[in-house]
């Protein structure tokens, strides 16, 4: 495989899409969803869940939102290089 290097997608599925960003790092992209967890808290919490560390709010997350919110993170290959197509020299 030419020239291909791994990145992670961070993906927040909602009630108005699918939101993707992409992270050179997994631990990049999981800063990313609790970076959005914690702006949107707020709006699902009365206050009880900002105490939460980092790994307690992922864990809590879909519970927090009554399921109707997910995280995940996927990682995909990134390729530098065009492929080759017949002709091609």
């Amino acid at each position: 495989m030419a020239n291909s290097k791994t990145i992670f997608l961070a993906m927040h599925d909602h009630k108005h899409g699918l939101d993707t960003t992409a992270h050179l790092t997994r631990e990049g992209a999981k800063k990313w969803c609790i970076s959005v967890m914690r702006e949107t808290l707020e709006d699902w919490s009365d206050n009880s869940c900002d105490e939460l560390a980092d790994a307690e709010l992922w864990q809590a997350w879909p519970e927090i939102t009554g399921e109707t919110e997910f995280f995940s993170i996927e990682p995909a290959l990134l390729h530098n290089d065009e492929p080759q197509t017949k002709g091609d020299n």
